[in-house]
């Protein structure tokens, strides 16, 4: 979900933040995944990070949900807290992220009213290298249908579509970069590819899908190897999540009506 992320950091979350200062608050934006060292994943601490982060973020919450069910991890690790004491009763099998919506929403009918999920629309798929869509499809049978199931309960608690969008459309843009990519050890001809590459990109270091035809195929498997599929015609989507936050922040910091001193 690099693509929606990315388009709510760039745009809708500045937007909300001004007009959240205009009331005298502070907006500040969490993604579960930038909180989580690579030593921290490692030693099975993702799932306490992730949950904590829940916990402080309360009493917001949204849930984007493409086709992939998420990293299942083979135990749930997590501190010795109270909020914690419902996963000792979990089965296994749960992804992480299942299990943050269990935990942010789907246990707390509280959050009912401020938490928002958006459903991806997977038409797009058919448009993105037939390589790459590994990456952005169900890992297996198992986790599509729990992916499905997932989504199922989700819906069946906001009907009504107030809280959840689906599906929210959104086109195949073509594979994105990131300076890193460039210097990263490669070898001297993933290093000659690069440079060739670089002609290429956007300002936003993008690769559109039309220039990924006009380049060699040796070049193309590069770039397949090294970017990341990337989508744009979110508008809707991230015009979906401004105005319900917008609108749950209202009810929550409601304006104050008394004139100042």
């Amino acid at each position: 979900m690099h693509s929606e992320r990315d388009y709510l950091v760039r745009f809708v979350f500045p937007e909300l933040r001004e007009r959240c200062l205009q009331r005298g608050i502070q907006l500040i934006d969490v993604d579960l995944r930038w909180g989580v060292t690579q030593e921290e994943a490692e030693m099975g601490k993702a799932l306490g990070v992730c949950l904590d982060e829940i916990e402080n973020c309360r009493p917001f919450f949204i849930g984007i949900l493409g086709e992939r069910y998420g990293w299942t991890p083979d135990n749930y690790q997590v501190p010795d807290y109270p909020q914690f004491d419902w996963l000792k009763t979990v089965e296994s099998g749960y992804s992480i992220t299942a299990l943050e919506i269990l935990h942010g929403v789907l246990r707390n009918p509280i959050m009912n009213e401020n938490a928002f999920f958006f459903f991806r629309d997977p038409e797009f798929i058919s448009a993105v290298p037939a390589e790459k869509r590994p990456e952005i499809s169900a890992e297996n049978p198992e986790a599509a249908l729990k992916l499905k199931d997932l989504k199922k309960t989700i819906a069946d608690m906001y009907g009504d579509g107030s809280h959840l969008m689906d599906p929210y459309p959104c086109e195949y843009a073509g594979l994105r970069f990131d300076a890193t990519t460039f210097k990263s050890n490669t070898t001297p001809e993933e290093s000659h590819h690069l440079e060739m590459l670089k002609k290429h990109l956007s300002d936003d270091w993008i690769l559109s899908a039309d220039a990924f035809q006009t380049l060699p195929p040796d070049v193309q498997q590069t770039a397949l190897r090294l970017g990341v599929v990337y989508l744009n015609g979110l508008e809707s989507f991230g015009k979906k999540v401004r105005d319900v936050l917008w609108n749950a922040i209202e009810n929550v910091y409601p304006e104050s009506l008394e004139p100042e001193s």
